[in-house]
């Protein structure tokens, strides 16, 4: 058995652990070019699938209770772990974006835009909202089924508001400056408690991301998906807005 994953974020990674710790052998494949590529961070709290999580991966990692556990001394029921860019690498072959995929009766072959390929029993789709494999499964675009969240992130993941809007193309934020986007925060949050504030006072405007994010959503329930050698986990199956971490929990739970 040899399983080809698409994405090194945290379903791929997750999953190539939990390989790993079966003697089942893997690739990983990620189209950024690098660590700091991304602006995103992520925090998620695993407190719920912490047991399942540490007895699935490999002994020699470092304990995931103890480095997950932010809130010590307190001995409070809640774990947080936190990723932020350009602290550690991702694993796994990068600058491999996939270009097609060609599913057989003696397995799976992935093709890549920098003309390589590999080829495996089962590819594992973990590369996110935009990912090929759904487009394989679907025939089809992605845009055919993907919707858009009501939703305009102004100011990284600190500052949202609810914007029907935001998928248009003449919408504010497609033209927005950085310094612009942080003062309509400072202007909409003037009100509210200093504490609450700080996080944007103290802000740089040439830190805020220049382009507009969009959220999507997906109901991939409704469709019927043929069987074959490629699989979907997290954002390639179904998106999630990043709410308390539950996208997070969400792909340890899955792979």
């Amino acid at each position: 058995m040899h399983v080809l994953i698409a994405g090194a974020g945290l379903g791929g990674l997750s999953l190539a652990q939990f390989l790993r710790e079966q003697g089942i052998s893997y690739e990983i494949f990620e189209r950024d070019i690098g660590e700091k590529v991304r602006f995103q961070r992520w925090t998620i709290a695993p407190h719920v699938v912490i047991n399942k999580l540490t007895s699935s991966v490999p002994s020699d990692l470092p304990g995931l209770r103890d480095s997950t556990n932010h809130l010590e001394p307190l001995k409070l029921p809640a774990q947080v772990a936190m990723y932020m860019p350009g602290r550690m690498d991702r694993v796994g072959f990068q600058d491999k974006r996939l270009k097609r995929i060609e599913d057989g009766n003696d397995g799976v072959a992935v093709y890549f835009y920098d003309g390589t390929s590999a080829k495996g029993d089962i590819l594992v789709g973990a590369d996110g909202v935009n990912n090929v494999g759904r487009e394989h499964l679907i025939r089809r675009p992605s845009t055919d089924v993907l919707g858009v969240v009501p939703l305009a992130t102004i100011v990284g993941e600190n500052f949202m508001q609810a914007d029907p809007d935001i998928s248009k193309p003449d919408h504010w934020l497609q033209k927005a400056g950085q310094q612009e986007k942080l003062d309509h925060v400072l202007k909409a949050t003037a009100k509210t408690p200093s504490s609450l504030r700080e996080i944007f006072e103290m802000r740089p405007g040439g830190e805020i991301r220049r382009e507009p994010h969009v959220w999507c959503e997906l109901e991939l329930e409704k469709i019927r998906l043929p069987a074959g050698h490629v699989i979907l986990v997290r954002d390639a199956s179904h998106v999630m807005t990043p709410f308390k971490g539950e996208g997070g929990r969400n792909s340890f739970s899955q792979v």
